[in-house]
C-alpha cells in the first residue's frame, strides 16, 4: 500500500469518531428533561389515614408486682389521598384517649404526610375506670373523604364503581369490642356529613358517599367532607411473660 492509500484508510477510520465525538456543533444534543413533583396537596382518604404507636405493649402496670411507672408512647399519624399518594400539605389531626394524656392535643401533618404526639400515663388508672382493664384505646381523626372502589380507574366516584366505605362518626372504643355501644366515648364532630357542627349523638353511616369528585347519579352525599379516623389499642401491662 502506497502512502496515499494509507492516508485514505486512516481518514475512513477517523471519520466516524470525528463526526460523533469531536464535533464542536452540539445543537443536536439536549439535556434530558426530568419531571419531579415534590408537593401533593389534597384531601385525606379514609383508606390512607392511619395511626401507629412506637410501643403497643408499654409496661405502665407491672403484671407481677402491680407497680405503676410513668410511661410515654409516641403516636404517629400518616395521611394520603385517594390515589395512594402521600399528602404534603398541612392537615390538622385530633386525638382522644380513654385514659392518659395526649400532648399536644392535636398535630398538623408536614411535607412527609405525618405528624406526631405523645401519649403519657401519668397516674394509675382508677379502679373500675378507663384503663383499669389494662387496655387503652386512642382514636385519631381529621377532615377527609370516604374510600371508594375505583373500578374504572378515573379517580371519581361514579356509576361505574363497585361501592364505597360508609363511615360512622368516630368514637373511642372503650370496651375494645369493635362496635359503638353503651360506654364508648363519642367524638362529636360530624353533623349532616360535614365538620361544622355537633349534636351530642353518635352519628351512624348515612348511606351516601361523602367526598369530592362524586358524580354518581344517586349516592353523592350533601357534603364533600367527613371525619376520617383510625384507632389503636395499647396493652399497658407490657409484653407477655414467656
Amino acid at each position: 500500500m502506497n502512502m496515499n492509500n494509507k492516508l485514505l484508510a486512516l481518514c475512513f477510520c477517523l471519520t466516524p469518531v470525528l463526526l460523533t465525538g469531536c464535533s464542536d456543533d452540539n445543537e443536536g444534543f439536549s439535556d434530558p428533561t426530568i419531571v419531579s413533583s415534590t408537593t401533593n396537596p389534597g384531601v385525606i382518604s379514609q383508606k390512607n389515614f392511619s395511626i401507629l404507636a412506637s410501643e403497643v405493649q408499654p409496661t405502665v402496670i407491672d403484671p407481677t408486682t402491680g407497680i405503676f411507672t410513668k410511661t410515654d408512647v409516641t403516636l404517629t399519624v400518616y395521611v394520603g389521598d385517594r390515589d395512594n399518594q402521600t399528602l404534603t400539605d398541612g392537615h390538622e389531626v385530633g386525638f382522644m384517649s380513654e385514659y392518659g394524656l395526649i400532648n399536644p392535643p392535636t398535630c398538623t401533618t408536614d411535607e412527609t404526610g405525618t405528624c406526631e404526639v405523645t401519649w403519657s400515663a401519668t397516674k394509675r388508672p382508677d379502679p373500675g375506670g378507663p384503663g383499669d382493664d389494662m387496655m387503652v384505646t386512642i382514636t385519631a381523626y381529621a377532615a377527609g373523604e370516604e374510600t371508594f372502589s375505583d373500578t374504572n380507574g378515573n379517580s371519581l366516584f361514579d356509576d361505574g364503581d363497585a361501592g364505597f366505605e360508609d363511615l360512622e362518626e368516630p368514637y373511642v372504643d372503650v370496651n375494645e369490642n369493635g362496635i359503638y355501644d353503651t360506654g364508648d366515648t363519642i367524638i362529636d364532630v360530624v353533623s349532616t356529613n360535614d365538620l361544622t357542627g355537633a349534636n351530642g349523638l353518635h352519628d351512624l353511616a348515612d348511606g351516601f358517599f361523602n367526598g369530592g369528585g362524586c358524580t354518581h347519579t344517586s349516592l353523592c352525599g350533601v357534603g364533600t367532607s367527613i371525619a376520617v379516623w383510625d384507632d389503636i389499642t395499647l396493652s399497658i401491662t407490657g409484653p407477655p411473660v414467656p
